[in-house]
């Protein structure tokens, strides 16, 4: 039931109430709050997205990845250096069309490419989500001018694409919906 929530707890009934929580109280983590799980009010939130499959080539250290993103929570671990953040990049680049971490955008074209293989190198994301029970797909290619190379300061183009059909950013801006909290965040809450 959406208009009280499960439990009801702490005054919580409504989508209004849920939005009107402080995440912080006086410049530190609140910590009398309850934590909020996903599946107790997920279901009643109309901005929900659900990223099914992201799939890379070229960008940053992935030649290639095809990730399945299946329901509930996704755990990303490994080494230092082995692409958890390179991830976490490209969702948000498909919902912003911008990188938080790149100065420019060549900066998210695999450096390794070799100029024999592929002679115009490009980056390319895509993520297939489900929206309000509606497919999305986003895509994004990244370019670099004929000859340019990403190490010698060539400009890279971006063009998007949405469910297949060629649009403009600013179309593509908001069809998948991320928030990003990063280690340099952390200054904000200590």
């Amino acid at each position: 039931n959406c208009t009280e929530l499960s439990g009801g707890w702490g005054g919580i009934r409504t989508h209004e109430d849920l939005a009107a929580l402080p995440l912080f109280e006086s410049g530190a983590l609140n910590r009398t709050m309850r934590p909020i799980h996903a599946g107790e009010f997920y279901h009643c939130l109309h901005f929900k997205v659900i990223l099914e499959r992201l799939q890379l080539q070229h960008f940053r250290n992935y030649n290639r990845l095809d990730l399945t993103v299946h329901p509930g929570s996704t755990l990303l671990y490994g080494a230092n250096g082995a692409g958890k953040t390179n991830i976490l990049e490209a969702i948000f680049t498909l919902a912003t069309t911008k990188s938080f971490r790149a100065r420019n955008d060549r900066e998210m074209i695999d450096r390794r490419l070799n100029p024999d293989e592929v002679p115009f190198p490009f980056a390319r994301l895509q993520a297939d989500a489900i929206e309000a029970s509606r497919a999305v797909r986003v895509e994004i290619l990244i370019a670099l001018g004929e000859g340019s190379r990403s190490d010698n300061g060539g400009s890279a183009r971006k063009q998007f694409r949405l469910n297949g059909a060629a649009r403009r950013a600013s179309d593509v801006v908001g069809q998948l919906k991320a928030v990003l909290f990063s280690p340099a965040d952390v200054d904000i809450v200590s």
